[in-house]
């Protein structure tokens, strides 16, 4: 089986790329950490995967369209795991900045959507496939320490959401990934308490599954998504109010 995963050299993106190291699979490893990616790549071929790496940004059309044009001719992908992303937060004046905002909404929106529409040209000829979508639980409602990154990900929970039964007549499916916090570098400086924290490689082993049992939806952990849930119920000065304090804004 062949699988891509772009944000390899992240977090989530390397412990999902250890999770598919398995002899007879051959993994396209897309990411920006070149010594991180060449870590992971070491480490999945000592579990016998054999790995093709790409150290390039996602927001560069000309050299991502290249890169996975090549990569799908000799490895057609089965499992394309679209898993950059990168977060942006307030700042001190409670601002978030346009650049910041664009940066967020290119990377996270624009450049998955490029990255899911390249290798979707190689499933609908073949008939199959699979697309899987790293979002959040954000998606759900705006977080006001990080808006634009709520944003990007409510953008794409929407647009895979309306295609994905379209997809489906192609012999395609769609998995959207919302997790909770993720204990990961890019989560680091929020101000979370600990024990709201899933570890990477709990994260990867819940999406794996997720993904191998063709879920359409995984939305994780539990209490973070009920929470979510809760938060549509209550009114909305409410709501606003326990979002500042929970982020001690």
């Amino acid at each position: 089986m062949n699988i891509l995963i772009t944000g390899a050299s992240g977090g989530i993106g390397g412990e999902l790329a250890r999770s598919y190291a398995t002899s007879g699979n051959h993994l396209g490893l897309i990411g920006r950490n070149v010594s991180r990616l060449n870590e992971i790549s070491s480490q999945c071929k000592s579990l016998g995967a054999s790995v093709t790496t790409g150290q390039l940004d996602i927001t560069d059309k000309t050299a991502l369209k290249a890169w996975i044009e090549e990569f799908d001719r000799a490895h057609p992908v089965n499992i394309a795991i679209a898993n950059a992303g990168i977060l942006s937060t307030i700042d001190s004046s409670l601002n978030e900045s346009l650049n910041s905002i664009d940066e967020i909404l290119c990377v996270n929106f624009i450049s998955t959507l490029n990255t899911i529409h390249l290798v979707l040209e190689g499933m609908k000829k073949r008939q199959s496939g699979h697309v899987v979508i790293i979002s959040s639980l954000s998606a759900y409602r705006g977080m006001p320490y990080f808006p634009a990154y709520s944003a990007s990900k409510s953008a794409l929970n929407t647009y895979f959401e309306a295609t994905r039964g379209l997809l489906r007549k192609n012999g395609i499916f769609t998995t959207i990934i919302c997790p909770g916090f993720v204990d990961t570098p890019m989560i680091s400086a929020l101000p979370v308490p600990s024990i709201l924290k899933t570890h990477p490689e709990r994260a990867a082993r819940r999406i794996k599954k997720a993904i191998d049992r063709k879920q359409h939806v995984l939305d994780f952990p539990f209490h973070h998504r009920i929470g979510m849930k809760l938060l549509d119920l209550m009114p909305s000065r409410f709501v606003d109010w326990v979002m500042l304090k929970f982020f001690r804004l």
